[in-house]
Order: C-alpha cells, then structure tokens, then sequence
C-alpha cells in the first residue's frame, strides 16, 4: 500500500491563523486581568512592614509600633465587611499607637452613620488618632465634616483637626499632630504645630502629601499620608495611571525622605472613582521604630 503523505492535512500557521490566536489571548488576558482588578486585588489586603530609625537628637521612641490605615472610602463599592475585617487585621498586629490619615467616606456623608460600627473596635494601647480628608467634608465635599467627625469620636477615634496631644511611650514623650487637610480648605500648619515643642518627637497626620512642603519648617519628624491610593492602577515602566483625582503628586506611594523628615504615603484600603486595583493592592501599614 502507497505511503499518504498526511502533513499537508494540517491547518498550518498562516497569517490569518496567528491573528486569531493573538487576538484571543489579548482578550482572554484582558479579561482575566479585568476579573482580577475588579474582583481579586481590591480586596487583597497587604500588611506592609517597615522599621524606622531617626536621629538620637529627636529622642525617638524606640520599640514603638504604629498602624496606619488611611483612605477607607465607605460607600456603595466599599463594603461594611471589608473594612471590619481590615479592622480585625489591624487589631492583630497589637500596635501601641493607631493612626489614620482621613478619606472615611466617598461623596456622601449618609456612609458616615455607619463608621461608628465598623472602626469602634479598633485597638491601640496609646489610642487611635485621625486626621481628615477631602471626601470627609469641607469646601471640596460640598459638606459639613461634622457627620464623619461625630461618628468617629463615638467610635472611640481622638480627630486631631489642627491640633496636637502629647503622649508617653516608656516616658519617651512623643507628640501626634492632626492637620486638616488641604482641598477641603481646613489646612492650618501654624495653628496645628502651635503647641508642638521642637526638642519633642513628632507624627503629622496630613491626608494629602502635596502639604510636606508645607510643614517642612515644623517640628515633624513623620508625615503620615494618604489621598493618592498610590493611583490605584500602576503599570509596569509607566507607573501610576492616575486613577484618583490628585493633581501629578510627587509623592504617590512608599517612603521618602524630605531633608530628614520621613514621609510615608499609604496606598490606602479602599477605592474611588473606579473599584479596580492593579498592581496596587490596598494597605495596612505597620511601623516599628528601632534604634540607629
């Protein structure tokens, strides 16, 4: 019986053929991709981990330990029980001090009522502070701040709006300032550091980061912020996408040092605008301060 050369019965790859395969991994990747941005990151809590060192010169309080959480955006695309499970994951980590950098809420304060509920059970051993954001109220909310103000001092919460308190930690003093923030047209840098003495270590709790210039001639050894969600969105080589509506910051996520004040920039635990994450998931942070 004859051979039958069976090869030239296979589809071989043409042009057209290798289109089609392209085609449909692009679309099965930006699918996947889609489903995980929305459905996977958004929720894909990050405990970030950082150890600080400062100056013996601003007696820093060693052995210190800090949570920051900042920008929770309670809303219709941010759920009750997300954030108290956020909650639940910041009270493991059994810090000495809490702190959060505003952004409760997004555009309405009817999600006020509920923060009360979620945020009452956070657990500090030298207490819970915050400072506001834009969402919160203010002159770019279109709103009073006083509906969030009052559900977070219920829940337990000190709301430092450009003021300071004086804490010890192992009699090390150390001082935590609250800023109101800056698009919401509260931000009075004078009046917050009023009280604050130079020869005393001090956090600055300021939503927005654009304000570090703003402060740098204060006594603040910390910033803490929030505000840019690190643009939610981050692609490789490009970087943030700008996602959020801030205006170019410098400063979109991690840790800088601006002439010896240490400022850290929170990718934050919510979203706005849009309710995908992408290479930028959200964010519990937890600082220790070790010695230089």
């Amino acid at each position: 019986m004859e051979d039958k050369d069976i090869s030239n019965n296979k589809p071989g790859l043409t042009r057209r053929r290798l289109l089609k395969i392209l085609a449909g991994s692009f679309v099965g990747a930006s699918l996947s991709g889609g489903l995980y941005s929305y459905c996977v990151e958004p929720y894909w809590l990050k405990i970030e981990r950082h150890k600080l060192s400062f100056d013996k010169k601003f007696n820093p309080p060693s052995g210190l330990t800090i949570a920051h959480l900042t920008d929770m955006h309670r809303s219709g695309i941010v759920p009750d029980s997300y954030l108290q499970e956020c909650v639940r994951k910041t009270n493991a980590l059994k810090p000495d001090l809490v702190l959060l950098t505003g952004d409760y809420i997004t555009w309405d304060k009817k999600w006020a009522v509920s923060l009360k509920e979620i945020l009452g059970t956070l657990q500090g051993r030298l207490g819970v502070f915050a400072s506001l954001g834009n969402h919160d109220g203010g002159d770019w909310a279109g709103f009073s701040s006083d509906a969030v103000r009052e559900s977070l001092e219920d829940a337990g919460i000190h709301v430092l709006m450009n003021e300071s308190i004086k804490l010890s930690f192992d009699d090390v003093p150390v001082t935590v300032v609250g800023l109101g923030d800056l698009w919401a047209g509260d931000f009075d840098a004078e009046t917050a550091f009023d009280n604050v003495d130079s020869d005393c270590f001090a956090i600055a709790l300021s939503h927005n980061p654009d304000t570090v210039s703003k402060i740098c001639n204060y006594s603040s050894n910390l910033v803490l912020c929030g505000h840019t969600h690190g643009g939610q969105v981050r692609l490789p080589l490009i970087g943030a996408l700008d996602i959020v509506p801030y205006h170019k910051i410098r400063y979109d996520l991690g840790l800088f040092d601006i002439r010896g004040t240490k400022l850290y920039v929170n990718r934050g635990i919510g979203t706005a605008m849009l309710p995908i994450r992408m290479l930028c998931p959200p964010e519990i942070t937890l600082f220790k301060f070790v010695e230089s």
